[in-house]
C-alpha cells in the first residue's frame, strides 16, 4: 500500500454561469464590491431562507469572473468533509482535498451555506483536525486560525 496526493484539476473553471434573468439587489451590490477588491474578507449574510443570499454571491462571482466553491452545511458534516481526507483507491491511500482547501488553493470565494447548522464539534474535534503543520500553513498563508 502507498500514500499519494491527488492534485486538483486547476484547469476546470469554478466560475458560475451568468443568469441573464438575475436582478441585482443590495446584498449583490455590497458583495460585488467586496469580491472585486480581491482581499481576504469574512462575510456573514443573515436572512430568511429563499431571500437570495446564495444567488447574490453566485452571480457576483459570475459577473466578476471569480471561482466559487459552495458547501451546503448539514448537522452531519465533519471537518474532514471540509478540509479533505485519505481515500482508498486501488489499494492505495490517496489524499483528496476538500472544498475549503480547493478554494484556498485557487483563491476562490468559499460559501459555507447554513453554517449555523454545523454541530458544535465540526471545527473543533481534535481527532479529525488537520495536523499542526497544516494548521500553521493555514494560519500563515490564509490569515485563518482554526477554532480550538
Amino acid at each position: 500500500m502507498s500514500i499519494s496526493v491527488v492534485s486538483n484539476d486547476f484547469g476546470r473553471s469554478l466560475v458560475p454561469s451568468i443568469d441573464p434573468f438575475y436582478v441585482p439587489n443590495d446584498v449583490y451590490v455590497t458583495l460585488a464590491r467586496i469580491i472585486n477588491k480581491k482581499i481576504f474578507a469574512t462575510v456573514f449574510i443573515p436572512g430568511p431562507t429563499g431571500c437570495g443570499k446564495t444567488m447574490a454571491i453566485e452571480q457576483a462571482c459570475a459577473q466578476l469572473g471569480r471561482d466559487h466553491v459552495f458547501v451546503s452545511i448539514t448537522e452531519e458534516i465533519k471537518e474532514s468533509h471540509l478540509f479533505g481526507d485519505f481515500h482508498l483507491v486501488d489499494g492505495n491511500m490517496v489524499w483528496r482535498d476538500g472544498p475549503v482547501l480547493i478554494a484556498m488553493e485557487r483563491g476562490a470565494i468559499l460559501v459555507l451555506d447554513e453554517l449555523p447548522k454545523a454541530h458544535g464539534q465540526t471545527l473543533s474535534d481534535q481527532e479529525d483536525r488537520p495536523n499542526r503543520q497544516s494548521e500553521d500553513w493555514l494560519s500563515d498563508h490564509c490569515h485563518w486560525k482554526l477554532a480550538r
